[in-house]
C-alpha cells in the first residue's frame, strides 16, 4: 500500500498514552521526575516523601509505578469487549487478547503519535497528536485501570502537555526522565527534559548518515540484558531502513555517531518494541513491529539488538493503521495507537518490561 507524507495513509500509532495533566490557565507542564536518588523509604532528595505514594526506588536506582497504588483506592471491575475486526494470530490467539479502548477524549485532531505513562503516576499517560506534521503536540490525560490493573478506559479530557513538532511513532523515556521522540518526516530526534514544553535538543540525523527518504517513525533503546543495551535502533519509512546509531550522554545531552544501517525490511516499517522477556510463547528474544497499514509482526533479534528479517511471524491482523508500540510499565500491556482513526489498541498476556537502560557516557 502505498503511503503519502503526512496524510492519513502512515501511522497508527498514537492515541495510546493516558496522562495526568497538571492544569494550567492555557498549557499544562511535563511533570518533573523526582530525583532517582532514594533512600529506603523511597525518599528522594529534596522531595521530602512527596512522591513516595507515586513511585518507589529499586536496587537499579531507577523510580518503577508503585502497583498497588493505582487500584488499592476503588478499581473498576470491568471487562472489556474484544477489539472488532482484529484477529491475534495463531498460535499466540491461545494467550494473547486485543481490546479495544476507544479514542482518547479531548484531544483536537487526529493523527495519533506515540503514547507513554508517566514515570511517577502509573495513571496518567502522553499521547502524540498532529503526528507528523509542525503543528505536532504531547497530551496527557489519565487511565482508568480494572482490578488486575489493566487500562480499560480514560478519565476526564486531555490537556496539552507540550509542543513536540513532527512527533511520530515512538515515545519513551531515558534513564533521567528524558523523553525521546522520533520526528517524520524530517528525519530528526527530539529530547523532551522533565518539566520542558517544548524539545530541548533537536538532533538531525543525515549528518551522521541516516538518509532523508529513511527518516525513522520508529525508534527505541536496546534492551537491559543485550550486549547492544543502551544503544539506538531507528527505522526508516518509505526506506525501511534498520539503523545502528551509536551516542553519547552527558547532562542531559545526547552526542550521536556515525549510524550504520544493519538490515532493510521490505513490509511497512513504524514503530516498534522490543517484547519484554518472560512474555508467553515467545522464547527468544524478539522485536514487534506495526507495519502499515493492517499487520503487527514478531521478529527475533540477535544479542545486540538487531532484527532478523527471516523470523517475521505475523501477530496481530486487521488493525487499520497500524503505526505505533509500547509496551506499559504496570502490566505489560502492548499499545497500539491508530495513526488518523482515533483508535487504541490494548493487547494483554505479556510480561512486564524493564526500567529504562543505562546510557554510554558522554
Amino acid at each position: 500500500m502505498t503511503r503519502t507524507p503526512l496524510e492519513g495513509a502512515r501511522r497508527n500509532v498514537g492515541a495510546l498514552c493516558c496522562i495526568t495533566v497538571v492544569a494550567c490557565s492555557e498549557m499544562a507542564t511535563l511533570p518533573t521526575p523526582r530525583d532517582a536518588r532514594a533512600d529506603a523509604n523511597g525518599n528522594a532528595d529534596g522531595d521530602a516523601g512527596a512522591l513516595v505514594d507515586s513511585a518507589i526506588a529499586t536496587d537499579t536506582g531507577v523510580p518503577t509505578p508503585d502497583v498497588p497504588s493505582v487500584v488499592d483506592a476503588g478499581c473498576v471491575p470491568m471487562t472489556l469487549p474484544a477489539a472488532m475486526g482484529i484477529t491475534v494470530a495463531e498460535p499466540f490467539s491461545a494467550l494473547y487478547r486485543a481490546y479495544d479502548i476507544g479514542r482518547v477524549p479531548g484531544l483536537p485532531a487526529t493523527r495519533y503519535g506515540g503514547c507513554l505513562i508517566d514515570r511517577d503516576d502509573p495513571n496518567l499517560m502522553y499521547i502524540g497528536v498532529d503526528s507528523e506534521t509542525p503543528m505536532g503536540s504531547i497530551y496527557a490525560i489519565r487511565v482508568v485501570r480494572d482490578c488486575g490493573r489493566h487500562i480499560i478506559g480514560y478519565s476526564g479530557t486531555a490537556r496539552l502537555v507540550a509542543s513536540a513538532p513532527y512527533v511520530d511513532a515512538n515515545l519513551f523515556y531515558d534513564r533521567d526522565g528524558n523523553i525521546l521522540y522520533s520526528m517524520w518526516p524530517v528525519n530528526q530526534i527530539a529530547i523532551l527534559r522533565p518539566g520542558s514544553m517544548m524539545p530541548s535538543q533537536v538532533i538531525n540525523l543525515m549528518p551522521f548518515g541516516v538518509e532523508q527518504q529513511a527518516s525513522p517513525g520508529g525508534l527505541a533503546f536496546v534492551p537491559t540484558g543485550f550486549v547492544g543495551a543502551g544503544e539506538l535502533r531507528a527505522v526508516g519509512w518509505p526506506n525501511f531502513g534498520w539503523f545502528r546509531i551509536p551516542y553519547g550522554y552527558r547532562d542531559r545531552t545526547y552526542t550521536l555517531m556515525n549510524a550504520e544501517r544493519r538490515a532493510m525490511f521490505t513490509n511497512g516499517t513504524g514503530g516498534f518494541a522490543y517484547v519484554p522477556a518472560g512474555s508467553p510463547m515467545i522464547d527468544r528474544p524478539a522485536l514487534i513491529m506495526a507495519e502499515w497499514a493492517t499487520s503487527v509482526s514478531l521478529f527475533d533479534v540477535d544479542m545486540r539488538g538487531d532484527v532478523q528479517l527471516a523470523t517475521r511471524r505475523p501477530f496481530l491482523t486487521g488493525l487499520t493503521n497500524a503505526w505505533g508500540a509500547y509496551f506499559e510499565p504496570v502490566t505489560g500491556d502492548f499499545m497500539f495507537p491508530s495513526w488518523g482513526n482515533d483508535r487504541v489498541i490494548v493487547v494483554r498476556g505479556f510480561a512486564t518490561p524493564q526500567p529504562p537502560p543505562i546510557p554510554p557516557p558522554g
